[in-house]
């Protein structure tokens, strides 16, 4: 009787290890599909990874302590600054104005092929 015992405990044990072995098959499969489907979106809507987004984001913390460093410098000359700055307020005024003729412009194109496909 005992010898009957031990090879069905033994089956039992074989029959759970395969189980437990088909069951972590399961889970790993899944964890990839999981991590592909995320990783499509992620692509879809554009997103970076993490490690060029620390990378990017060093880079910009770089730039500024650059900028900082030499902002001192040109505080000094402040006339020189508010001259430059009335210049610089000119410019988009008048690019402004192009834009809104162009803008016309379109939006006349627009109307004129309406016109044409409703005959």
């Amino acid at each position: 009787m005992f010898k009957k015992n031990s090879k069905f405990m033994d089956d039992l044990a074989r029959m759970a290890g395969g189980t437990m072995g088909l069951f972590n098959n399961f889970r790993e499969d899944l964890q990839n599909d999981i991590k592909e489907r995320v990783d499509m979106m992620a692509e879809r809507l554009d997103l970076i990874p993490r490690d060029e987004f620390e990378r990017l984001e060093a880079r910009v913390k770089k730039l500024e302590a650059e900028l900082s460093a030499k902002a001192p410098a040109k505080k000094a000359g402040t006339k020189a600054t508010k001259a430059k700055s009335k210049t610089t307020t000119a410019k988009p005024k008048k690019a402004a104005a192009k834009k809104t003729a162009t803008k016309k412009a379109d939006s006349k194109k627009k109307t004129d092929t309406k016109k044409t496909t409703k005959k």
